[in-house]
């Protein structure tokens, strides 16, 4: 079963564009099918940005997260990327077969 995390982001725009141009290759590197970052154009978010991150099932997420947290760069730019904005809502998908 496929997860996938949407998480929305208000704060510094170039903070969060500069963490999620470090930080999706390493998503992908360490397991993530997808790794997306989006502005939304409408709405009362406007201007606010999500991310969108898939993996294949929970302990591939499990295991990503796992190598993530001991990637320098990856805690760097989540540290910078902490400072200048807020995660203002997330949720976790779990893809339901049919």
């Amino acid at each position: 079963m496929s997860i996938t995390i949407v998480t929305r982001y208000s704060g510094d725009a170039e903070a969060i564009v500069k963490a999620a141009k470090a930080n999706g290759p390493l998503l992908l590197k360490y397991g993530a099918t997808e790794a997306r970052l989006f502005r939304i154009a409408t709405g009362e978010h406007f201007g606010q940005h999500v991310t969108i991150v898939s993996y294949d099932s929970y302990a591939a997420y499990g295991a990503s997260n796992e190598k993530l947290l001991k990637d320098a760069a990856y805690n760097k730019a989540l540290v910078a990327l902490r400072k200048a904005a807020v995660a203002e809502d997330r949720t976790i998908h779990a893809a339901v077969p049919y």
